[in-house]
């Protein structure tokens, strides 16, 4: 099974899927699923964009996105000024899902644009003060971890496409 690492720990593929637009590889740690897990490495390969396009034209696209899917969702855009690399960061909740994301949009070996994303994810009550106590270690745990996560990502080489379905 196809694996990368992150923050010196193993993701496996558990799902690949696309089209000649896009294509996403995405991975979790041993033992998790997709109903339980608390981190994700995803993959995107965005075949379909416009040979124009630059990784920053890309993350300003993925901002929008998420912030026009979840409105309540700001995101933060940054821009390495030495690679022209992006970075999408956000934090959204829901009823039952507490989730922050950061993208790294780069190209990829073969100059198609990519995105590596990391996903720290927590399952909250639905409701009251353990609703509230969950958010807190939730704020706590990504601020604690962000500038690490980021650095990481930043570092992360980027893994070929795997483009077998899965």
């Amino acid at each position: 099974t196809p694996s990368v690492v992150f923050n010196e720990k193993p993701f496996y593929l558990q799902y690949s899927d696309g089209s000649a637009a896009l294509w996403i590889n995405e991975y979790l740690p041993a033992g998790a699923t997709f109903d339980n897990y608390t981190e994700m490495i995803a993959l995107r390969s965005y075949d379909g964009t416009s040979a124009e396009w630059t990784p920053m034209d890309l993350a300003n696209a993925i901002g929008k996105n998420y912030e026009k899917e979840y409105p309540n969702t700001k995101y933060l855009l940054l821009n390495n000024p030495k690679t022209g690399e992006g970075i999408v960061d956000f934090i959204m909740a829901t009823d039952s899902i507490f989730e922050h994301n950061l993208f790294r949009t780069t190209r990829g070996n073969n100059g198609v644009l990519v995105s590596l994303q990391h996903v720290y994810r927590m399952y909250p009550p639905k409701a009251g003060e353990a609703r509230a106590a969950a958010m807190k270690t939730f704020s706590a745990t990504v601020k604690s971890n962000r500038e690490a996560w980021l650095n990481m990502l930043g570092a992360m080489p980027v893994p070929a496409v795997v483009r077998t379905k899965k």
